[in-house]
């Protein structure tokens, strides 16, 4: 143990000589060679580790004085010579120690330890709603409206303190055993209140749950792009998968695509019973333009306050939703175009039609100088030209004559026209305009 220390840089006597890790040892390294008990973080003695990320790894710890056990945050020590990763963890903390909220994880600590800056909250006893979905499958309508307020009122509290989460997701929202949802990992949130660390071009979220205009540019993300995540969320808890999945949707550029122009197929092939007006919600949630969305959490709060209050709500079946959805797969902004295809279509059919009658009449015409040049009036003219003028002409006359008889009652049909009683069903002339 003491070679493995050694060899980290550190001290071997921890709890009397100061830590003086170099900044890229990672806190893993250290808990792989020292027994925990070991490890103090100053009024906290670390534990077993939770969770680790992108950003950083969470810890278990117990305060030496009062006892109780809390989670620490520690930075990636990688990151700590990187000034947007310090400067989001940072901020994280001050989000985090200004949002007193049940339904957001509380901040009870911050701090450095060996130049690595750590952030303590409240342990959190449970799951997060992926891994519960995980593990016990899709939820039903009614469980899913009150985890969808209690985000939402979480949500409120930090939007009201200009606090943008860009990342609310289903392992983002943390279910605890007695029932309480809280939502978790700030990292990445914006204040609206001072200037942002995210650069040009920068990619920022997660793109199941993305909002059109925060794939475009993060730093226009807003409240209502997070009411849309939650209302991509909402349609995880309630399918098991995010509204654009695999394999219909299997890259980033397809699924950013659904994002920007398809509708969800949640809404058309999911065989789910659900209030209309639940249905209502979570379209309006999940709206292409911000300005057809909710503009704040308490108005969705709102409405699904109304929609349990209203008795009369009835259910209907998603996936009798189909025959809308063949006609309004792409967003609402595409309806003038789809009408518009209806058009060019009918335009198409029409001009179609008539190059076929002008063909015909064409066609007629000469067939009919053809008609008129073997008829038996002009039987010496065409003595003259046919390749059978060496024949008799009488025999060719009444070749002829048996061929196409002039005194013949029905009129002889243009070649290559179909009959009349055809005609309509060969090119519906009254063909109406397609429905796209």
């Amino acid at each position: 143990m003491a070679d493995a220390t050694k060899a980290l840089g550190a001290p071997t006597n921890l709890k009397s000589a100061p830590l003086a890790v170099a900044p890229t040892v990672s806190i893993c390294d250290w808990l792989n060679c020292l027994h925990r008990s070991e490890l103090e973080i100053g009024q906290y003695l670390l534990g077993q580790q939770l969770n680790a990320g992108g950003m950083g790894s969470i810890f278990e710890a117990e305060h030496k004085v009062l006892g109780k056990k809390f989670a620490v945050k520690f930075l990636h020590a990688s990151l700590v010579s990187n000034a947007e990763a310090t400067i989001r963890f940072q901020q994280e903390m001050k989000t985090l120690g200004a949002l007193q909220n049940a339904h957001i994880v509380q901040a009870v600590d911050a701090g450095e330890w060996n130049h690595v800056p750590y952030l303590v909250t409240e342990l959190l006893d449970g799951l997060d709603l992926s891994q519960t979905i995980d593990k016990d499958g899709p939820v039903t309508w009614q469980s899913s409206c009150e985890l969808i307020q209690q985000a939402l009122h979480g949500l409120k509290l930090a939007h009201q303190h200009g606090i943008i989460h860009r990342d609310i997701k289903p392992s983002n929202l943390f279910l605890q055993r007695d029932g309480t949802l809280k939502i978790i990992d700030f990292g990445i949130a914006r204040s609206t209140n001072c200037s942002s660390a995210t650069q040009t071009g920068q990619f920022i979220g997660t793109i199941d749950f993305l909002s059109p205009e925060q794939a475009s540019d993060p730093r226009s993300a807003d409240a209502k792009s997070d009411i849309y995540a939650l209302g991509c969320t909402w349609i995880f808890l309630l399918t098991g998968h995010p509204p654009y999945p695999d394999p219909t949707y299997s890259s980033a550029v397809a699924k950013l695509r659904g994002h920007m122009m398809d509708r969800p197929p949640f809404f058309c092939t999911e065989n789910l019973r659900l209030p209309a007006a639940g249905v209502q919600v979570i379209e309006k949630m999940i709206a292409k333009r911000p300005e057809d969305r909710y503009a704040s959490c308490a108005e969705v709060l709102e409405d699904l306050e109304q929609m349990a209050a209203d008795s009369s709500t009835s259910n209907v079946s998603v996936a009798k939703s189909k025959a809308s959805c063949s006609h309004a797969r792409k967003n609402p902004d595409a309806t003038s175009i789809l009408q518009s295809r209806g058009v060019l279509w009918f335009m198409a059919v029409a001009v179609f039609s008539g190059i076929c009658v002008v063909v015909s009449v064409n066609s007629y015409s000469k067939n009919s100088s053809s008609l008129q040049s073997i008829a038996p009036e002009d039987a010496a003219t065409t003595t003259a030209t046919s390749p059978l003028a060496n024949e008799n002409p009488t025999e060719l006359q009444n070749t002829t004559t048996k061929t196409l008889p002039t005194n013949s009652t029905k009129s002889a049909r243009p070649i290559g026209l179909p009959n009349s009683r055809n005609f309509k069903s060969s090119f519906p002339l009254d063909m109406k305009t397609p429905t796209p």
